[in-house]
């Protein structure tokens, strides 16, 4: 990517679902499948991976019936064999599972995902750091720039280590696991180790 002068370090990836009208007999993309609206229809897949100046640098199509998780996995391990070691991939709670989050690990992946409420990290973050353990974080959002100090989101957050069994390998695996808390929102968030 250094030859074009796209930046390559950081990607963003996106699973999305284009619904198609029409027959389409003999498409090997085009089929039925579920959509994120929780409702079978004729669609196909398309997964980009872009910069963080929105420059698409992978963008792969796959038939509207594929599994979800299949094609995040293959991106990923395609990113990884591209790029080499030191790639950060930004992506949404599909990849926020322990099996998921252990692949890229071993793929030698950085990530920074948010986690699944199936992983248990609402409970954890109660048990473990609570909301009084939160700290300011110095953090204003590109569109909350313009606005005066007072009408901002504050940031609270903790970053806290989370040890975990590789469900494939019994391996351990260091992660670790971030807590934010602005004033309107909670989320939990994920970064590897």
């Amino acid at each position: 990517m250094a030859h074009f002068g796209a930046e390559a370090g950081r990607l963003h990836l996106d699973l999305t679902t284009l619904r198609v009208a029409g027959a389409y007999e003999g498409s090997s993309l085009v089929a039925k499948g579920w959509g994120a609206d929780r409702r079978v229809a004729r669609q196909l897949r398309m997964l980009q991976a872009v910069n963080p100046q929105g420059v698409p640098l992978y963008v792969r199509p796959h038939p509207g019936d594929s599994a979800e998780l299949s094609c995040i996995g293959a991106a990923l391990e395609q990113l990884a064999h591209l790029l080499g070691p030191g790639l950060l991939i930004c992506a949404d709670s599909a990849v926020g599972h322990l099996k998921n989050l252990c692949a890229a690990h071993r793929a030698g992946l950085n990530f920074l995902v948010p986690l699944r409420a199936d992983t248990g990290f609402p409970t954890r973050f109660l048990e473990q750091v609570g909301h009084a353990a939160l700290r300011s974080l110095a953090y204003t959002s590109q569109r909350d720039h313009s606005r005066t100090p007072k009408l901002r989101p504050r940031y609270r957050g903790a970053l806290r280590a989370w040890p975990v069994i590789d469900p494939e390998t019994g391996d351990r695996r260091d992660f670790r696991r971030g807590h934010a808390n602005p004033r309107e929102l909670r989320k939990t968030g994920l970064a590897r180790g």
